[in-house]
Parts: structure tokens; sequence; C-alpha cells
């Protein structure tokens, strides 16, 4: 019922009362889980049309750890929770993710290692097992001056019973305890066990959203990566407007009229690194300063389209400063993987390139 009523479902998660989002965003979670995966992929795609993802994206990663409000840091987990949902198994949401954010994070929701651990985090989602809880509650108490009551209230009563039983025969006083015996066994036999519902899920939230979390918060200065809190800032204050202009269009419509949010159009630039020099997904001034540490050194992933794409800007480079970076980081990446390139593409270039050298030299002279 409540997934045929999406949209006005989703319409929760723009309440201004955290206590609302926080049911809102339980209630989605167990449908995503527990429904079909037909319904699950409907509920997935909603998320982003209404522009729940970009809601939940902002208080995952926006939200100050160092609060102590109890609510905020169980919607903050809760909203990373719903993320790692919503893009499992949904290209559409991954796409949108990597068009917000550098995919060197992003490879962080994919890392099986754990992050470092953070003092005083608490997992606040876990689901609680009442009946457990009470068990333990039961056994854990002090029940030692109680105990030793009943014992001496027990004696005593023990010590009545028998001199009531002073003028019964041996044989009835045991057969009525007996009986006694075997009512209290009948009764344990009949009492069934407790027993909680599974919770059977459907779909399930495989990235590792604390790794991804934990260093998204961190500044990173990579060949692959720049991350500080220029950064930090420019996508917070991209995921803002954007929240901002559609709030303002849900305030401004009727309220039968229905509207969605275009995703597929959503982009961040970070201009704070505009002036980086940046071939494919690589930044060549960390890319040259890694040359003579190759253990420390970023991993280049597919490094022969990588080569091809620092050739091509040699090419078209019309300054001579940036054609040597250039053949820098050739030599750079050729060095490190020369089988993955082969020899016959290298010594191609390096003839084209030599050629550029003499025309140049021609030119000084």
């Amino acid at each position: 019922m409540v997934a045929q009523r999406g949209r006005i479902f989703y319409k929760l998660f723009h309440h201004p009362s955290l206590t609302i989002v926080k049911g809102a965003g339980m209630v989605m979670r167990a449908i995503i889980e527990e429904s079909s995966r037909e319904i699950s992929r409907q509920m997935q795609m909603l998320a982003l049309t209404e522009g729940a993802f970009l809601k939940h994206l902002e208080m995952a990663l926006l939200t100050t750890s160092g609060t102590k409000d109890f609510l905020i840091l169980a919607n903050k987990q809760l909203s990373g929770y719903l993320i790692a949902l919503w893009i499992a198994e949904n290209q559409s949401a991954k796409d949108l993710l990597n068009r917000c954010l550098p995919r060197a994070l992003l490879d962080y929701l994919d890392s099986k290692d754990p992050p470092p651990s953070i003092p005083d985090e608490k997992d606040l989602l876990t689901v609680r097992n009442n009946l457990e809880m009470a068990e333990n509650c039961e056994r854990d108490k002090p029940f030692a001056q109680i105990q030793d009551q009943l014992k001496s209230v027990q004696i005593t009563l023990e010590a009545r019973l028998d001199t009531l039983l002073q003028h019964w025969n041996l044989e009835q006083k045991l057969t009525f305890l007996q009986n006694h015996r075997v009512r209290e066994e009948q009764q344990k036999a009949t009492q069934r066990p407790v027993v909680l519902r599974k919770r059977r899920r459907q779909v399930k939230a495989t990235a590792n959203w604390k790794s991804f979390c934990y260093y998204f918060a961190q500044n990173h200065s990579r060949a692959d990566l720049i991350w500080n809190e220029k950064t930090r800032d420019e996508f917070r204050q991209a995921i803002a407007n954007e929240m901002r202009l559609l709030q303002h269009e849900l305030e401004f419509v009727q309220s039968e009229t229905e509207i969605a949010w275009n995703h597929s159009e959503f982009l961040i630039n970070y201009n704070s690194l505009s002036d980086e020099v940046r071939i494919g997904e690589y930044y060549l001034r960390f890319l040259l300063s890694e040359e003579n540490n190759v253990e420390t050194a970023t991993p280049i992933h597919r490094p022969q389209e990588f080569f091809n794409n620092i050739y091509h800007r040699f090419l078209l480079a019309q300054r001579n400063e940036m054609r040597c970076i250039c053949l820098r980081a050739m030599a750079i990446v050729y060095e490190r993987h020369c089988i993955s390139i082969g020899l016959l593409v290298i010594l191609i270039i390096l003839f084209i390139c030599w050629q550029n050298v003499l025309i140049w030299l021609k030119e000084i002279i």
C-alpha cells in the first residue's frame, strides 16, 4: 500500500521535523529490503525523481559527526544506509554519484577494508531484539538478596506444610507432591518458545558506506584525487542550491501537479581545481611529483588509454611548457606499464614527438 502511494510518501522526506524524516526512512528501508524486486526498483527510481536521494546525500555526508544530538546522528546513519540501498543494482543512481564526486573517492564504496575506528561512534540502526534484551536484563539483575528472602520464605512454608500434613498418611502426601510435579512438567512442555520473525532481504546494501563517509571527510592530495575543505564546501553549496530550487518548485506548483527532479542533468563542477592540469582522471602535477616514488605512487587504471590521452594533449598543446609536461608524464606512465602499452606504440609516438622537437628547434634558431 505504501509502495503504491510512493510519491506522497516521499514528500515526508522534505518535512522539517527530523522525527518524521527518520520514521519515513525506517519504513522505506523495510520496503526496499523486504518487498519484491519490482517494487524495490520502483522505490529506488522514485528516490531520484522525488529528490529524496539528494536530501539524504546531504544528511549522510554533510551532517557534523561531532554533534551529541541522538536524533541527528541516527538520521545521519539512516541516510547513509538508504543511499547504499538506493544505489544497489541501480545504475542511474551510480551515474548521479559519478557526476557529483570524483571516481577515486567513490572507489571507497567498493572497498573491502573497514574504515579506521572512530571513538564514541555507535551503531544507532541495529535492529533491537527485545526478547533477548529482556532475557539478558533478567539474567544480569542483582537478585542475590531477593533470592535469599525467597529461600527463607520457602523454608518457612515447607515447615508449616509439614505440620499440616502430619495427620495425612505418607502415600497421600507423596501422591500430592508427585501430581504437583507432573503438572509443572506438563506446563513447561506446552510452553512454546518465542521466535522472532526473520527479515527477508531481497535487496542488500553492498556498498561500504562507512569507509566512503570516513574518507569523504578526510583531505587527499594524490594524482587521481584532490579533495579538501574547498571541494567539500563546493559540494555542499551545489547540493544546497539544487535542493533550494527543487523546494521552490514544489511550493509554487499546484498540489495535483506532479513534478520530477531532473537528476540526469545534475552535475557538480569544482572551480577550485580549474587551474590544475588534468588529463582523464589524473592531475599531472601530482603525477610528476611521484616520479621517484614508485612504491607509494598512485595506481593508474587503464594505462594504455591514459597514455593515449596524454599523447593527444601533447599534440594539441600550444605552449612548450605544456608539451614538456606531457612528455614527462608519458615517460612515467610508460615506465610503469611498458608491457600494457606496447613497444610499437611507443616507437611511433617517439618518432612523431622527435619530429615536433626538431620543428621547435628550427623555430627557436
